[in-house]
């Protein structure tokens, strides 16, 4: 975390958060009864097994998937009662997004592909350009970013969507087994650089995992067992 930066301020709050999946008339609770709270410039890992709610309370929090029940609260606002457009709005400019995927369009370059969330949102790119260069360098890519995705490697692409999800200024980055993909020498890489930007930058960091490993190096460890937390 960032020096000076300090950790008091709720940013975001679950209260009671559900989610329900509906198929052929049969429901399936996935979450149930989430409560937890992230401080600005907190850094933790959501631990547990395959296919106990992890990633779907990761898309909860991002806005992605709907809440089925219970409060998602950013800022003292319960973001559940925004407009279909504001919660867009939100999303775009306050969290960030990391996955196992790097999701990258193929016909840009790196460098377009950093600064898609700023176009999207209808920002000029000159305004945007000179940061999305930064991040690039900041996670080692200035030589490679008018590279196309299929000219880099798997490392490569992700450290892609890591400046790629910091160029808005996220609050917020959400990352979902953002190492799942990559061999051991790549995932520590993007692993440090995730930490290092956490410690640099003060923003806020929640990262989806199975592996304790990777859990280990974060100060925060929310455990997840059949929809429920039980350590956090």
């Amino acid at each position: 975390m960032s020096e000076g930066l300090v950790m008091n301020d709720v940013f975001l709050s679950c209260k009671g958060v559900e989610k329900t999946f509906v198929k052929n008339g049969r429901k399936t609770e996935v979450l149930r009864g989430i409560n937890m709270e992230l401080k600005q410039g907190e850094m933790c890992a959501i631990l547990g097994q395959s296919g106990v709610g992890k990633s779907t309370l990761l898309h909860v929090l991002g806005t992605l998937e709907p809440a089925t029940g219970g409060k998602l609260i950013y800022n003292g606002e319960d973001v559940r009662s925004y407009s279909a457009a504001r919660l867009a709005r939100f999303r775009n400019e306050s969290l960030g997004f990391i996955f196992q995927f790097h999701y990258l369009l193929q016909e840009f370059t790196a460098l377009e592909n950093v600064l898609m969330p700023a176009l999207v949102s209808g920002e000029p790119k000159e305004r945007y350009e000179t940061m999305a260069k930064d991040l690039l360098d900041e996670v080692d890519l200035a030589h490679r970013m008018d590279h196309r995705p299929g000219e880099l490697s798997g490392g490569e692409q992700q450290r892609v969507a890591v400046a790629r999800a910091l160029i808005m200024n996220p609050k917020l980055v959400l990352a979902d087994e953002p190492m799942g993909n990559l061999d051991s020498e790549n995932a520590s890489r993007v692993k440090k650089i995730l930490i290092d930007l956490n410690e640099s930058r003060g923003v806020t960091l929640a990262l989806v995992t199975h592996d304790h490993e990777v859990a280990d190096d974060f100060p925060r460890k929310i455990v997840m067992r059949d929809g429920r937390i039980v350590s956090k």
